[in-house]
């Protein structure tokens, strides 16, 4: 399953195609073992980023009830959670996984900040994102976006200008099209706070002007 976790750490070159990996690796799992909850869990989340919440919800059920106590795939539920619109219950689910995993990897992090934001609670969205050691660009929007939704504009512009020195071609609108939410308004917060922190709308043509 190291496709899922390179897509999940943000470490991927080519996310759709790590994406599809991890989807193939985790079918060819359960062909083997129907039993694996860390395959059901696996292939659950490459159900979310397809946009098929009610597959992805099937398989992530199944992963904990086959295994309740795996922190791995608790956090991988509360994924689908989150993407279903259920942050307050992902926030919930994922605070139990970091008590029982005192090395939870960085996605952990990433999610409960994720359903932190979704539910209005910025100051815990930062102190949450600043527990991550290496912070990559994905965290650095969602922290960007959380200090401009509390007014701390300086900390927000800091964290934009390196995620733009990063990836000067980012627009908002990548992450409102990337964004696998099962409703597109659960977006619209973290588009707000983006365009709050200052990250650019759309690409500037060298023509905007005329």
């Amino acid at each position: 399953l190291s496709h899922l976790a390179e897509f999940l750490m943000g470490w991927a070159s080519h996310p759709l195609e790590t994406l599809n990996k991890a989807a193939h690796a985790a079918q060819l799992a359960l062909e083997l073992d129907p039993s694996d909850s860390g395959a059901h869990a696996a292939f659950g989340v490459t159900q979310i980023w397809q946009r098929d919440h009610d597959r992805a919800m099937t398989y992530l059920d199944r992963a904990v009830e086959l295994n309740p106590n795996d922190t791995d795939v608790i956090a991988a539920r509360a994924l689908g959670l989150i993407f279903r619109g259920r942050p307050i219950a992902a926030f919930t689910a994922l605070e139990s996984a970091l008590d029982a995993n005192p090395f939870a990897p960085a996605w952990y992090f990433w999610a409960l900040a994720i359903s932190s934001y979704n539910s209005g609670q910025y100051r815990n969205a930062v102190e949450t994102l600043l527990r991550i050691a290496s912070p990559n660009r994905f965290h650095r929007r969602l922290l960007a976006a959380s200090y401009a939704q509390l007014g701390e504009t300086d900390k927000a512009t800091s964290e934009r200008d390196q995620v733009m020195i990063e990836v000067p071609s980012y627009t908002v609108e990548d992450t409102r099209n990337s964004q696998p939410y099962e409703h597109s308004a659960d977006v619209d917060s973290f588009v707000e706070g983006l365009l709050k922190a200052g990250f650019p709308s759309h690409l500037q043509s060298h023509f905007g002007a005329l």
